[in-house]
């Protein structure tokens, strides 16, 4: 369906990711549906872990998802150490 967007914020202390939330920026149906699902889902494998070890697979079927989560982590860990 083509290229889609997540928008990721975390909240870090000591590492540790304290907080999470996302903003869906589907662009079709079908990314609507796995978006929702991971954004209903995701925060179990996410709050209360350490930012250095976390990566995300798949999240309640969601596959996709995840792989955009895991590239703002990223850019988040970069950002945190600068």
């Amino acid at each position: 369906g083509g290229l889609d967007h997540l928008g990721v914020t975390l909240t870090i202390k000591n590492d540790v990711v304290a907080a999470a939330s996302v903003q869906q920026e589907p662009g079709d149906r079908q990314s609507s549906y796995y978006q929702k699902i991971f954004a209903d889902n995701y925060t179990s494998y996410v709050v209360g872990k350490n930012i250095a070890t976390l990566k995300l697979d798949k999240v309640s079927g969601s596959s996709l998802t995840p792989i955009g989560f895991n590239d703002a982590l990223t850019q988040i860990e970069i950002q945190a150490k600068a």
